[in-house]
């Protein structure tokens, strides 16, 4: 496993296909609307902070992010 030091760095990662990115919506923007990235929820978690979940395109084809992400969902839909 690879941690990314900051923001910007799991972005990098997410870019390069190694993973996936939970960072704030305002770092992944341009990303998201060039299709490098894409966000695999329709809603977002309203929070102080507030943080998105991206990666490439083919990246559900791993089923280790695919586990993640659904895990991921699970736990922003519990109350």
């Amino acid at each position: 496993m690879r941690l990314a030091p900051d923001s910007n760095g799991a972005i990098e990662m997410a870019r390069a296909g190694l993973g996936f990115a939970l960072v704030p919506e305002s770092f992944e923007a341009k990303d998201l609307v060039e299709k490098r990235l894409v966000a695999p929820f329709r809603r977002s978690i309203t929070s102080r902070f507030a943080y998105y979940l991206v990666y490439p395109p083919d990246a559900l084809d791993r089923a280790s992010v695919k586990t993640v992400r659904d895990w991921l969902r699970a736990e922003a839909d519990r109350p």
